[in-house]
Order: structure tokens, then C-alpha cells, then sequence
């Protein structure tokens, strides 16, 4: 597994982007328990500073933390021919 650096969920990232993040339940839902944990990825808006899965006041899950997205490096053999790498134009 990589190894990435957890941000705590009470602090904002400083951009929009896809993050990794780190959910708790805050109460009984479905097959989650209080307390359970949940580790994805979401969007998170700068204009609006929420994650789009949970939004700003989820009173089921609480954001314990979040952390950038890892992205694979790029053979060198074909660096100078990309084009677009992970849906963003490469100049």
C-alpha cells in the first residue's frame, strides 16, 4: 500500500479536487455502527468548502480526515507524448 500524509478532517483542503478521504459514522445506518469507518475518495468544492458526498452539516458522518490522491508516475520513455493524464491537458 502507499503510503500517503492524513490531513484531519477539521482542517479545509486549499483547492477542489478528488481527495482520498477518512468517514465516520456518527450514528447507526444500514450495515454501518457508530463509530465505523469508511475510507474513499470525493470531491471536494473550494466555492462551497464541502465534500459533495457528505456536504458541510452530515449529521450520519463526520470527516475525520482526508488526504491528496496519489498519482502513478509516468514511464519516461513516453513523458514527452502525453498528452492528458488523469483527465487534465498536459501542455
Amino acid at each position: 500500500m502507499a503510503k500517503v500524509n492524513w490531513i484531519k478532517g477539521s482542517i479545509e483542503p486549499s483547492k477542489s479536487g478528488e481527495y482520498y478521504i477518512i468517514i465516520e459514522a456518527q450514528n447507526d445506518l444500514c450495515d454501518y455502527k457508530k463509530g465505523d469507518i469508511e475510507i474513499d475518495s470525493d470531491w471536494y468544492d473550494k466555492e462551497s468548502n464541502q465534500f459533495d458526498t457528505i456536504g458541510k452539516n452530515n449529521k450520519t458522518w463526520k470527516i475525520i480526515a482526508w488526504a491528496n490522491i496519489l498519482l502513478p508516475d509516468i514511464p519516461k520513455d513516453l513523458q514527452s507524448r502525453v498528452k492528458s493524464y488523469m483527465g487534465k491537458c498536459i501542455q
